[in-house]
């Protein structure tokens, strides 16, 4: 047998969000499985950090370690882990940390160390505003951002996407009143600073089996069934000019998540960076760009 000491890892959180403590570990299950899939070892600590165990030299095991599910996983087999599910109760609580997994399959060879690197089953949508294009006169205060369709569950070992209605929050992570404030503080090119949203994967394909040739064509038809499946940010504006105030009624920016043009998806572990670039009157419908290039 070989002693085995099991060490776990965040990958690299690109930046630390305002709203949640991205690399938090509160509370880590373990779980190992023998060639066969069967279960050789499982653990639930609310005390992370490394542990020893006693493994075959030369078998090939399966490791696998779910943080911050805040509870012990009960499964005896490989094929039923896979069918694990994690459930949101609700979008905004993240004070134990956000959900996190790894898996890794590893040939024991001796006494040696195992770690195993969590991502985030989450994905980061920061968002911020430009406002160097609008015209001279224009006032465009955020006054909300929320994600909509944001799923509540997602499978933990599998791509995960959203089929119905019901599987989501209709209004899933937000921001409003003072919380919103960065977006509202600009820098000398009227760049603001930024905000950031979290939800699950929800992988739902291309918009169009062609290729679209503007960001204004990437809107739903009132009949699409996709209105409910895929996700979005909607954006609340208090807008004033020489014409118009938007009073007690904001003005509101919708628009489909993705990571270009003709995409519907949203991947776990991604950091999405959202500029929005209202023109001119700020009226347009075609300002946003999305990037996840790093």
């Amino acid at each position: 047998k070989a002693e085995v000491m099991v060490r776990l890892t965040c990958s690299e959180a690109v930046t630390r969000a305002l709203a949640a403590d991205e690399e938090m570990i509160s509370n880590v299950c373990l779980m190992i499985f023998d060639s066969t899939g069967s279960l050789e070892y499982s653990s639930y600590t609310t005390d992370p950090g490394s542990c020893r165990i006693s493994l075959l030299k030369g078998e090939r095991y399966s490791f696998y370690a779910f943080a911050n599910f805040g509870y012990k996983i009960r499964a005896v087999t490989l094929e039923e882990l896979k069918q694990t599910e994690y459930h949101l109760a609700y979008p905004d609580e993240y004070r134990s940390g956000l959900p996190m997994y790894a898996a890794s399959d590893i040939t024991i060879t001796d006494d040696d160390i195992v770690e195993l690197e969590l991502e985030r089953l989450m994905s980061r949508i920061s968002i911020r505003m430009d406002r160097s294009r609008l015209s001279e006169g224009i006032s465009l205060k955020v006054s909300s951002v929320r994600i909509g369709n944001c799923p509540k569950k997602t499978r933990v070992l599998a791509k995960n996407r959203v089929e119905s209605i019901d599987d989501c929050f209709i209004t899933g992570f937000s921001h409003k009143g003072d919380e919103c404030i960065p977006l509202n503080t600009e820098d000398r090119n009227r760049m603001s600073e930024e905000i950031s949203l979290y939800m699950f994967e929800n992988m739902q394909g291309q918009f169009s089996d062609t290729p679209i040739g503007s960001d204004e064509e990437k809107v739903f038809e009132e009949y699409d069934r996709r209105r409910q499946t895929c996700s979005f940010v909607e954006i609340g504006l208090e807008y004033s000019s020489e014409e118009w105030i938007s009073a007690d009624v904001p003005l509101i920016y919708r628009f489909y998540l993705g990571d270009d043009r003709n995409s519907l998806d949203i991947e776990r572990n991604c950091h999405y960076h959202i500029t929005i670039c209202p023109e001119d009157d700020g009226l347009k419908g075609d300002g946003w760009r999305i990037d996840k290039s790093g």
